[in-house]
This record gives structure tokens, sequence and C-alpha cells, in this order.
């Protein structure tokens, strides 16, 4: 028979493991937030239920691009996201495990076509400045860039860690690792540690096809 105490101790696990995931949920929120205000042109945070009707429900579930398979975020569901720059989005989305996650990507790896031509259709990028020349940020054809064109940018303070791979003209990010997402990169040896840290970014998104080789 399981005692009033273990009953207790249950409880307090499962409430504790509630607050955990509320944290990582108002958490990836503010990253999202913090992220699309730092770009020069982006819609404005989209959710779901701005779509309701005009998308089919698979729509809004991340496709299974190397990407989102990587970071596990694959056919998960959405919860709030936002077109960036020239060709690039991300996303907060249900990990189903009761939490959220945060992904941030070109805007095929992040998003399924009829999603993102909707959100085109409806939704103007803003903000201040200009798109490049010649750029047309819902043209999914555009060249890539490749390590020439672009800076790793990398920013740690107490326990906060973010590494992005930033374009040299116009100021935006192509992908970024936040908090435990880049020491992760580290464990699984896909990034090493300084002074090859740069080259070892710089390689991983040539061989993931985020940077042209």
């Amino acid at each position: 028979m399981v005692s009033r105490e273990e009953i207790s101790n249950i409880a307090q696990e499962a409430a504790d493991k509630v607050l955990e995931s509320q944290a990582k949920c108002v958490s990836t929120g503010m990253t999202l937030a913090r992220e699309q205000q730092s770009f020069r042109k982006a819609t404005p945070i989209i959710f779901r239920v701005n779509l309701r009707g005009l998308v089919s429900a698979d729509d809004l579930k991340i496709p299974h691009s190397e990407l989102a398979m990587h970071v596990g975020a694959a056919g998960k569901d959405l919860i709030a996201f936002t077109l960036t720059g020239t060709q690039t989005g991300m996303a907060t989305y249900d990990n189903g495990e009761g939490g959220c996650g945060f992904i941030f990507g070109r805007e095929d790896e992040v998003f399924k076509p009829p999603l993102v031509e909707k959100i085109n259709q409806m939704w103007e990028k803003r903000g201040p400045g200009n798109p490049p020349e010649g750029g047309n940020p819902s043209n999914p054809n555009k060249e890539k860039l490749t390590r020439d064109d672009v800076r790793v940018e990398v920013w740690e303070e107490r326990d906060r860690l973010h590494i992005g791979i930033q374009n040299k003209e116009t100021g935006d990010y192509l992908v970024s690792w936040w908090d435990d997402d880049a020491r992760e990169m580290f464990e699984q040896g896909f990034f090493t540690r300084r002074p090859s840290l740069e080259e070892s970014v710089l390689e991983y998104a040539e061989d993931v096809n985020i940077l042209a080789k």
C-alpha cells in the first residue's frame, strides 16, 4: 500500500515537472520575442489561431528538414512563429513532452511551403531599413550564402550562451543556438572550443546545408 508520504512525494514531483515545463515555455517565448526584435525586417509574431481555417493542421507542423530532425523538432506542432530577414524564420513549438522548444533557420527548414506562402500573402515584413537590393524575402531559390558572406557571433554571460551565424551585409542571423542547445553542440562534437570554434561552426553550417560550400 502506498503511504501518504509517498503520495505526497509523487504529487510534488509532478508539480515540479509542470512548473519546469511552464518555465521552459516562458523562456522560449521570450527568446522568440527578443530575436524577432533584433531583425531589420520581420513579420509580427504569428500564433496558430491567426491561421485557423487558412491552412491545414498538417501545415502547422515543422517539416522533416535536416535541421529540424537534428534538434528533435521534426513533425512537432508550431505554437508561435515569425518570418525574419530575407529568407529565415523562427518558431516555438510543442515538444510533445509538456514543454516547448525553439528553432531558428531557413524558412524551408522551419515551415512547410503552404504556410510560408500564406504568411507572405497576409503579413508584410516590417522594420527599420530595407531588404538587400534585388532581394526577395519570399524567394526560396535565392543563392545560399558562403562562409565569406557571414560571421560567427558568440555571446556568453553567466549561464547564458549564444552562438549564431550572421549575414555580414544585413545583420540577419541565419541560425542561432541558445543556452542548452549551444552547449549540446559541443557535447555532441559538432562544435569545438576556441581557438577553432568559429571554424567548427562554419564547417557544421556547410555540412547541414545552411551555407554553400
